[in-house]
């Protein structure tokens, strides 16, 4: 076999597993966070991110922000979600999983299919 084909059987493997893991952590974590409090899960074209449901199009939302690091989150001004601690804390745990660099430029949130 040669190494082109080696490197590509191992890579195809590895994504493979990066997909079915994907898929177990949007199934076990991310839905039933978006369904909790409200929001949807979107992920694709290079970046993810979680946003209010109730939001309109084109709405501004304030920059998200846990103990001063920003999250990929639209919430609307007026969400309650803004102020609470407890989806503070869970947006931070998620996000240092879906933030895990698999290869320069490529993250596990690449990985987690969305949740609508």
């Amino acid at each position: 076999m040669e190494y082109k084909d080696k490197i590509k059987s191992l890579c195809d493997g590895l994504y493979d597993r990066l997909n079915e893991l994907g898929e177990i952590y949007r199934s076990e974590v991310i839905a039933p966070f978006c369904e909790k409090y409200g929001v949807k899960f979107l992920s694709g074209n290079g970046t993810y991110a979680f946003y209010d449901k109730s939001l309109g199009d084109w709405e501004p939302t304030p920059t998200y922000q846990v103990d001063g690091v920003c999250f990929s989150v639209e919430l609307s001004h007026k969400s309650k979600l803004l102020t609470s601690k407890r989806f503070a804390k869970q947006v931070k745990a998620i996000f240092q999983v879906l933030d895990l660099e698999i290869a320069r430029h490529d993250h596990f949130g690449f990985y987690v299919g969305d949740v609508r």
